[in-house]
C-alpha cells in the first residue's frame, strides 16, 4: 500500500512538473499586440528612435537578474515605427549574478523604433537590452 502511494505521489509530481514546462513554454516568450503595463508603484524608461540593421522579425535580449523566484520579470515593448506596442515579458531564473534572457520575437521597422522597459516586480535589474536578427 505504502508503494502505491509513493508512486501516486511521484506521478503527481512529474505531472505537475510536465504542466508548469509545457504552460511556461507557450506562454513566457509569446508577445502580445498591446502596451506593457507596470505593475503598481513602479514606472517605465522610454527609449525612442532605437534602430535596427533592416526591417524584419527580431529577438529581444535582456541582459537582467531577478531579486527572488517570485519577484523575477521585466516587461519589454518594442513599438515599430507607425505600428503597435508588443509587450513581451523576460524573466530571469539567476537571482545572485547576471544572465541574458530571449524575451520573445517582435517585428521592428528600420528605424524609428520605440523600446521601453516595464517595473513588474521590485529589485530586478536591467542594464541592456538588445535586437538580434
Amino acid at each position: 500500500m505504502r508503494t502505491k502511494n509513493i508512486q501516486s505521489s511521484v506521478f503527481g509530481l512529474i505531472t505537475a512538473a510536465i504542466t508548469s514546462v509545457v504552460l511556461f513554454f507557450i506562454f513566457a516568450n509569446t508577445g502580445h499586440a498591446a502596451a506593457c503595463q507596470p505593475a503598481a508603484g513602479f514606472g517605465s524608461v522610454t527609449q525612442s528612435g532605437v534602430t535596427a540593421a533592416s526591417g524584419g522579425q527580431y529577438n529581444v535580449w535582456v541582459r537582467m537578474q531577478g531579486a527572488d523566484p517570485m519577484k523575477n520579470s521585466v516587461g519589454v515593448e518594442v513599438t515599430p515605427s507607425g505600428g503597435s506596442p508588443t509587450c513581451l515579458i523576460a524573466s530571469s531564473a539567476n537571482f545572485t549574478g547576471w544572465e541574458w534572457r530571449n524575451a520573445g520575437q517582435v517585428g521592428v521597422t528600420q528605424s524609428g523604433n520605440t523600446l521601453r522597459i516595464v517595473g513588474l516586480a521590485a529589485k530586478v535589474k536591467v542594464d541592456r537590452v538588445i535586437l538580434v536578427p
